[in-house]
């Protein structure tokens, strides 16, 4: 584990074992401003197991709100259908 401050090569070191995927059916961003948004998003299905809807730019605005509810019920929404 690492603590503190870490040189690259500790650190490049410490990320030898993660193994990297790519996966091109992912929905992906199609302006400059949705890039948080969509790592949120991301990072939320990845951790909870669960297939990553197919959603766009067109929908970030349901997916920020319903992000803003979830941080108000300290609570993951993860089966709400786009």
């Amino acid at each position: 584990m690492l603590k503190g401050k870490q040189t690259l090569s500790e650190c490049l070191l410490f990320s030898s074992g993660w193994k990297m995927t790519v996966n091109k059916d992912l929905p992906f961003q199609a302006n400059g401003v949705d890039c948080g948004a969509f790592c949120c998003q991301f990072i939320k299905f990845e951790c909870l197991g669960v297939a990553i809807p197919k959603w766009t730019s067109a929908d970030m605005k349901i997916l920020r709100k319903m992000m803003v509810l979830e941080l108000y019920e300290s609570r993951l929404r993860w089966n709400t259908a786009i």
